[in-house]
């Protein structure tokens, strides 16, 4: 069977901190972070044939991603993700590179010649640098304890690689830039059929790893299972505004134990690792900086999901410590998309707020209008599109807006 460069790269890099299965030559599994090293020396070449040819169309790929409409291009951030990787694999680090793809999932990949992929979706979710090296050293821990490879070989078949296609095809065309919900329905149907068949321990096993790559680089280790404590919350989040149950993680995660499970064995494998008075860092306010120029970005794609619940969720996370006018209009963005004329205070009400708060965006001004002229406040709702044309002179819809201030 003859695959494109692209088919592979899906079939490689499915499935955040989701990736694994049995090895040729299959190493025993461990749990305890203390008893794991890489498997592979630095500047690792393959020497079986199969996987030497896996890796040429490998570097064919990344040129394929490197290339793709959907990669964040930010040299700065860029190479602020790939420091943290360095800082934590150290002489591997020539042997691993990250790229950054626009893609509102809590995802990230790894395929067996060192190219990582880091979803925009996981980006927006983390809080520090902390939270970033746990993932990163997950992904890290698929990369030097060969579990790619593996997967690899073992789903070797028509079915799974149907999946795999799909997927990479999506990434690499760039179908799932500003994650409208088909295509990320789409994308998560894909990788659901590409990831059942992974092996939990490896996936517990790359968990430990990453700890214990996170820690020795100078990250709190509990860091992971507080992240993990609120991937829960925002799954809970995302139900509890269905009304449905919490379901089994969203499809990316189908080859993990469960949530609590795995928040539990997080944080048993950081309690025997972490070193009292060692002074951890969490590197909060480089990683805000870091991503300061493309968070709202990233939320407006996590927005577009329509996904309430979880959007809500994210939204209250970054304000937690202080409410900003960015969020706050996007929280009304949220009320407003759902599309339940009960939430139309709501909407009004974050609208509101948001016009107060400095670093409003116009668009604040122009929801809040709108909403005060559906509210019944005719004078208020003109005076804020009225603030909207001033601060938007260029604005795109400029004809639209003076029609109804001349009503």
């Amino acid at each position: 069977m003859t695959l494109s460069r692209r088919a592979v790269l899906a079939g490689l890099g499915c499935s955040c901190i989701a990736c694994g299965a049995g090895a040729r030559g299959v190493q025993p599994i461990h749990t305890d972070p203390t008893a794991l090293a890489p498997l592979l020396a630095p500047g690792f070449r393959p020497s079986d044939g199969d996987e030497r040819g896996l890796w040429q169309q490998l570097d064919r790929a990344e040129g394929d991603i490197a290339d793709s409409p959907i990669r964040v291009r930010d040299p700065a951030l860029e190479r602020y993700v790939g420091n943290l990787v360095g800082d934590m694999v150290g002489d591997n680090r020539r042997d691993l590179r990250c790229y950054i793809v626009r893609i509102p999932l809590m995802n990230a990949s790894m395929a067996p010649n060192g190219m990582m992929t880091l979803y925009s979706g996981a980006l927006l979710r983390m809080r520090d640098e902390a939270e970033l090296a746990a993932v990163l050293g997950h992904e890290s821990g698929h990369y030097l304890r060969r579990h790619s490879i593996a997967s690899w070989r073992q789903r070797r078949d028509a079915t799974s690689m149907m999946a795999f296609i799909s997927v990479g095809l999506a990434i690499a065309g760039g179908a799932i830039g500003g994650g409208t919900s088909g295509s990320v329905a789409s994308l998560n149907n894909s990788l659901a059929l590409s990831t059942f068949r992974y092996q939990r321990d490896q996936e517990a096993e790359a968990d430990a790893y990453g700890l214990k790559l996170a820690e020795a680089a100078g990250y709190q280790p509990h860091a992971a299972s507080r992240f993990w404590r609120s991937m829960i919350a925002e799954r809970d989040a995302s139900a509890r505004l269905r009304g449905k149950r919490r379901e089994q993680p969203s499809l990316l995660f189908s080859s993990h134990p469960s949530d609590e499970a795995r928040m539990t064995a997080m944080q048993d494998a950081a309690d025997r690792i972490a070193r009292p008075g060692r002074g951890y860092r969490d590197g909060a306010t480089a990683y805000a900086d870091a991503l300061a120029p493309h968070r709202m970005a990233f939320l407006d794609d996590e927005i577009k999901r329509n996904d309430p619940g979880t959007s809500l969720h994210i939204i209250n996370s970054l304000a937690t410590p202080t409410w900003t006018g960015a969020l706050r209009y996007r929280e009304g963005e949220v009320y407003r998309l759902r599309g339940d004329p009960g939430d139309e205070p709501l909407a009004l009400a974050a609208y509101t707020q948001a016009v107060t708060l400095s670093d409003a965006p116009p668009e604040a001004n122009r929801a809040c209008g709108y909403a005060l002229l559906k509210a019944g406040s005719g004078a208020e709702g003109k005076a804020q599109l009225q603030a909207y044309l001033a601060r938007r002179p260029d604005a795109d819809d400029r004809g639209m807006i003076a029609f109804t201030l001349n009503q």
